[in-house]
This record gives structure tokens, C-alpha cells and sequence, in this order.
């Protein structure tokens, strides 16, 4: 998978207003539209639908990043539902007797093991609700 083209978002004249840019990468096509990749303020990947002629030369004006149709699926419509507890948290670690930051320290690829098990539920159970929502979207 290709990797963000690294940089800050800049200014370009577009008659005599300016508008911001955002670095993109082109990921496919698809009809009259790109699939383009970007890094949001935040700090992580986003990939949307735009019509071919708004990139132009790695970069394409925020306005229509935000207009663009996402590519993939909206994952925070299921994660709402997903979450891990403290109490799980203080059980996974507990279960593998790591009670003290000593412990913590001395175990701690045991700790990661311990926590990704509660981590490989909320995995599936994210994937039981994408499929849900496919099958009642599809009318099956």
C-alpha cells in the first residue's frame, strides 16, 4: 500500500481567492472518479471519492476533500458499540497475576497477550455488526 506524501497543508490561487490544498496520493480510479488518500488534522488516513480533475499534481483543495464520497466503511458507526472496560482491562492483567507496575514490567509481552484477547472479542463482535448491516442494507 503506498504511503501519505508527507507536508502541510498550503495555499493556492484560484482566481483571486485562495484556497487551502491537502497533499494526496492516488490510490485507483473508478468511472470518472479517483480514489484518493490524505491525512486529516488529526492525524490519520482518509480515503474518498473525487471527481479526476480536482487533484492536480498530489494535491487537491480541502473543500472538495470534504465533499468527496468515503471509500471503504464508516467504522465509527460500529465502534460506538465497541468498547473495553477498565474492569476488563484490571481482569486481563489480573488473570495473568500482573498486579504491580513490577509485574507490569517484568510481564509485559504476557500483559499485551492478555489484553489483545479482550481485544480479538470486540474484533468479532465488530465484525458480526458489519455483517448485520450489509445483510439488512441488501434486504437479506
Amino acid at each position: 500500500m503506498a504511503e501519505q506524501v508527507a507536508g502541510s497543508n498550503v495555499e493556492s490561487k484560484a482566481g483571486s481567492k485562495k484556497q487551502k490544498t491537502v497533499p494526496v496520493i492516488v490510490i485507483g480510479s473508478k468511472g470518472t472518479n479517483k480514489v484518493v488518500q490524505y491525512v486529516d488534522a488529526a492525524g490519520y488516513k482518509n480515503r474518498v471519492y473525487i471527481p479526476h480533475a480536482e487533484e492536480k499534481d498530489g494535491k487537491v483543495p480541502a473543500r472538495v476533500l470534504a465533499a468527496g464520497v468515503q471509500f471503504g466503511l464508516d467504522w465509527t458507526q460500529f465502534i460506538e458499540e465497541q468498547t473495553i472496560t477498565p474492569a476488563q482491562v484490571a481482569g486481563c492483567l489480573r488473570s495473568k497475576n500482573i498486579w504491580t507496575l513490577a509485574d507490569l514490567e517484568a510481564r509485559q509481552a504476557q500483559a499485551q497477550r492478555a489484553i489483545a484477547l479482550v481485544l480479538e472479542v470486540n474484533v468479532a463482535t465488530l465484525r458480526r455488526l458489519v455483517r448485520t448491516d450489509m445483510k439488512q442494507k441488501s434486504g437479506g
